[in-house]
This record gives structure tokens, C-alpha cells and sequence, in this order.
């Protein structure tokens, strides 16, 4: 139970980091003033249609947990995916960073370090550390994780 929640809790921390990392397309409550649209949170189910029901991460496919998922659609229509992953298979030193699977659409930042568009592998690690790897499972930088 507790497991599960903190997972919930982590998902929703990267989305909102997401949510608010590219100011040009997602400050909060912004609209496209011609088309109308408003960037908006996906929840699991919304964030569940875009989602491949397995991941390639590290050499391997993993089955996603697409009712802990979530998402941003931004108001271009682009898309930020996270999905929790089921990480049987890989090291016990690979399931200790990698927790969640990341899409984006758009250039995001996250602590000063942008990511471009693509797929990547994340999570925390123990010290409030959050760590984003490439699909090789290399990292590709780790920041600070804030509440």
C-alpha cells in the first residue's frame, strides 16, 4: 500500500515537473488564443490511449502500469507521457533508478537540463535524487527532487 502510493506520488512529481518546464508552451493556464486551446493534465486513462502497452528500455521490453500514468497535452498538441513501468527482468541496481518511462514531444526542461524530444528512462533515487537515462540506460543527468 505505502509502496504503491509513494509510486503515485512520483508519477505526479514528474508530470508537474514537466508541466511547468517549458514556459513557452506550458505556463499554467496559458491558451492559444486563436485555436482556443489550454494546455492541459492527462490523467491515467486520457494518458493510457497514447501509451504503448510495453516500453523498450535497456535492451529489453517492460509492460507498462498504464493506471499509474499520466500526462501534459501542451496547448500545440504536443505531448508529455509518464507511465510507471514493471521492472521484473532488469538488475536489482537498474529497478533501484528505474521506476518510470517518459515521453515528450517537446523540448523540456528539468533543473537546468534540457531534454529534447524522445524516450527516456527515470526515476528517484534514495537521497531525493531524480536521475533520467537515455534507452540505453545511460544517465543523462540527475537533479535534486523538490516538493
Amino acid at each position: 500500500m505505502i509502496r504503491r502510493s509513494l509510486r503515485s506520488i512520483m508519477l505526479f512529481a514528474i508530470v508537474v515537473s514537466g508541466f511547468y518546464a517549458t514556459p513557452q508552451t506550458a505556463s499554467k493556464g496559458k491558451t492559444d488564443a486563436s485555436a482556443g486551446i489550454a494546455t492541459k493534465i492527462l490523467t491515467a486513462p486520457e494518458a493510457a490511449k497514447f501509451l504503448p502497452a510495453t516500453v523498450f528500455f535497456q535492451g529489453q521490453t517492460a509492460a507498462i502500469q498504464a493506471r499509474n500514468s499520466g500526462g501534459v497535452q501542451f496547448a500545440n498538441d504536443s505531448l508529455l507521457l509518464v507511465t510507471l513501468v514493471d521492472t521484473t527482468g532488469y538488475s536489482s541496481s537498474m529497478q533501484q533508478k528505474y521506476q518510470a518511462y517518459l515521453i515528450t514531444e517537446t523540448p523540456i526542461d528539468i533543473g537546468g537540463h534540457r531534454l529534447e524530444p524522445g524516450a527516456y528512462g527515470c526515476g528517484f533515487l534514495a537521497g531525493d535524487t531524480f536521475v533520467v537515462m537515455d534507452i540505453g540506460g545511460h544517465d543523462l543527468f540527475s537533479v535534486d527532487a523538490t516538493w
